[in-house]
């Protein structure tokens, strides 16, 4: 079970941009699973633009590798799962530590 204590905002702002760190981040604020459900989704936005970006750019004759598509997805999708992941944490830290107080 989670500790009930306050949560700082700026660790778990800085946790949300370190590999694993936003699991930790909205496990200590017990979101853990709306948290996973974020990641998942960003996960397959990041899929879904790959092949999108494999099929369009396909299509118009240039060759794109699989991992150059992913890539691509990647660099497309990380300002957004930064920004969603950075509103989120925000908002259900700041709850839990209304809750909490």
């Amino acid at each position: 079970m989670v500790e009930k204590k306050t949560v700082s905002l700026l660790w778990q702002t800085v946790l949300i941009f370190i590999p694993l760190g936003a699991i930790w981040a909205f496990y200590r604020i017990n979101k853990l699973r709306n948290g996973l459900l974020l990641i998942l989704l960003e996960l397959g936005i990041v899929v879904v633009i790959s092949i999108i970006l494999g099929i369009t750019i396909g299509l118009i004759g240039l060759e794109l590798t699989e991992s150059e598509a992913f890539s691509i997805g990647i660099a497309i999708e990380y300002p957004t799962y930064g920004i969603i992941n950075f509103y989120f944490i925000r908002k259900w830290s700041k709850e839990w530590n209304t809750k909490i107080v």
